[in-house]
């Protein structure tokens, strides 16, 4: 679900911090299924067809973990917290 800065403003820098820490992961664990989908095609285990449909659900993942983590650091900067 996306994060608006609303609904950020009532969250602890500790929550902020733990969703952010979270994301990143999910971020890292995206790039490694990316990289596991274009490994499948290219062994030719997976049609041209399926990878179309795996990159296409990676790059909508992709764009949702980004808007967060730009909504993430946005709120922690207007609390003049540093990015971790």
């Amino acid at each position: 679900m996306p994060l608006s800065s609303e609904d950020l403003s009532s969250w602890t820098l500790e929550d902020l911090l733990t969703e952010q820490a979270v994301n990143r992961a999910a971020i890292k664990d995206l790039r490694r299924r990316k990289s596991a989908l274009v490994d499948t095609r290219l062994a030719k285990k997976i049609s041209a067809e399926e990878y179309i449909e795996g990159r296409r659900v990676s790059l909508e993942q992709e764009a949702v973990y980004g808007t967060k983590a730009r909504t993430l650091t946005d709120e922690l900067a207007s609390r003049n917290v540093r990015p971790r």
